[in-house]
């Protein structure tokens, strides 16, 4: 059996040097492009939001990000521009569906069908870290307080009056 190569990840402000080893004093370079954690963020609520099927693996993937600073779109962006720009490459529903679909995601996970299969499927990709269920579950309480703020947050910037432009103006 053949042993997999050496791989080496440095992540730093949107990109990822990956460097692997492939034989002996061969290294092979590329630098890769990655959204910064605001378009990740933005990125996970869509995919939480339009996705046919619950995927536990988005719940981890929020936690993490909001583990961080990173709790808005980039730069000030209103979510509900910031849903409509990631938006273009998925085919999603209109803005003013988000809130009442990432409450009735946050509720399917709430419920012991959809709990037990996002500790199952997080016990499977968390496997080293042998993680007990209170505590995943602790984890996905976490995560959808903060889908159903983000929820909220969507909802009030949709409903907010917006300045007229210049030339709504006259």
């Amino acid at each position: 059996m053949k042993a997999a190569p050496a791989a080496a990840f440095i992540v730093a402000e949107s990109q990822i040097l990956f460097e692997i080893l492939v034989a002996p004093a061969r290294v092979y370079s590329a630098l890769l492009q990655t959204g910064t954690l605001s378009e990740i963020l933005v990125d996970k609520v869509l995919a939480l939001a339009c996705r046919d099927y619950p995927k536990p693996r988005d719940i981890f993937d929020l936690w993490l990000i909001l583990g961080t600073s990173t709790t808005r779109p980039e730069d000030g962006e209103l979510w509900p521009a910031a849903i409509e720009r990631h938006a273009q490459i998925y085919s999603s529903p209109p803005v003013e569906e988000f809130p009442q679909r990432l409450r009735d995601r946050a509720a399917w996970f709430a419920t012991p069908e959809g709990r037990q299969s996002a500790i199952t499927d997080l016990k499977r990709w968390l496997s080293g870290a042998n993680l007990a269920d209170a505590v995943i579950g602790t984890m996905i309480d976490h995560v959808l307080e903060k889908i159903n703020g983000i929820a909220d947050q969507i909802n009030a910037e949709i409903s907010a009056p917006r300045p007229k432009s210049s030339v709504e103006r006259g």
